[in-house]
């Protein structure tokens, strides 16, 4: 067989059970192909994390130099994922990971009272028998502030 659970594995070898797995139940010719979706799935995932960092950047500052260290970063981070052990790569995941979570909590607090706020506002409307309630963000008396923006306004 493939796979003995009584026997300890190395989990950086998950990847090499699945394909002979499949390679064992639907012919050798699979192991190409799931070596070509691998490929296809990991270029993608790196051109969407660039994108994502990249829209996000831009939304915090347009500097040239804030697009240009998001470039080399993204490069550092590509070639440290294919040379460095797959241990390292999740333990820093894993805390990139909870530094974003406690930002995002951060953020969630700061906006709640927007956001509690736009709620009330989508509920009064309800109330009162609106079929399709409109948001407006200026003098809106549900909001702690109007809103910085030209797109809700009356």
């Amino acid at each position: 067989g493939i796979y003995d659970p009584n026997v300890p594995m190395d989990p950086s070898l998950a990847g090499v059970l699945t394909q002979k797995a499949i390679e064992s139940q639907l012919g050798s010719w699979t192991s190409l192909l799931i070596s070509m979706i691998i490929f296809v799935l990991a270029f993608t995932s790196i051109i969407a994390a660039y994108t994502y960092s990249e829209i996000n950047m831009f939304f915090i500052t347009s500097s040239k130099y804030a697009s240009y260290a998001i470039r080399v970063l993204s490069v550092i981070s590509t070639v440290m994922g294919a040379v460095v052990s797959l241990q390292f790569i999740w333990n820093t995941v894993d805390i990139f990971m909870a530094v974003i979570t406690i930002l995002n909590i951060l953020a969630v607090l700061a906006l709640s009272k927007q956001g509690l706020g736009i709620l009330k506002d989508y509920e009064e409307q309800k109330k009162l028998g609106i079929e399709k309630p409109r948001f407006i963000g200026v003098g809106n008396k549900h909001l702690p502030a109007d809103l910085p923006t030209d797109i809700w306004v009356d």
